[in-house]
């Protein structure tokens, strides 16, 4: 196995050059009714960039676990917070900086209680539940905007097919 320079100089052992340029991550699009009005779960960063919560994915970890622990860091939510949507998985790359790709996997959930306190992680500044519209051009000015346009405007159509889910 081959050395690669890690971080702040360091050696780091068996990377390949998949891991160099390739970075996977999971999440969940969180989403309520409100008025009947579907709304979706979007985290503020430090980049001044709108996400579902989502992040990398650690060694050993399935999509989904990466999503649920992605979630529950990033908002506080547990698993028994959510009615997770078995039927939907949405999956997109991206390059970020001309650089490293990004694939990024996405999971669909109903919280439980559309009142239930959201806890932002360090991470993010604030946390609002957007509307299609809100939600479609939140990302304005992202070298990534029509891939997460597109993904929105997903998200939104298939919650249209499923908003006779019960509410809890």
């Amino acid at each position: 196995p081959g050395q690669n320079p890690g971080r702040n100089g360091g050696i780091t052992n068996n990377l390949s050059l998949h891991d160099i340029t390739m970075r996977n991550a999971a999440g969940i699009i969180v989403f309520r009714f409100e008025n009947e009005i579907p709304e979706v779960l979007l985290l503020f960063n430090a980049n001044g960039r709108w996400s579902p919560p989502k992040g990398g994915r650690e060694k050993g970890e399935s999509e989904m676990e990466n999503a649920m622990r992605e979630t529950y860091e990033e908002t506080g939510l547990k698993t028994s917070d959510l009615t997770m949507i078995n039927d939907y998985r949405y999956q997109f790359e991206y390059t970020k900086y001309g650089m490293k790709k990004h694939n990024i996997v996405i999971f669909l959930a109903k919280i439980n209680d559309p009142n239930h306190e959201i806890i932002i992680s360090h991470e993010h500044a604030k946390f609002q539940w957007m509307k299609y519209d809100e939600a479609v051009t939140s990302r304005n000015h992202h070298p990534s905007n029509d891939q997460f346009s597109k993904m929105y405007e997903n998200v939104f159509q298939f919650i249209k097919t499923i908003s006779h889910l019960p509410s809890n």
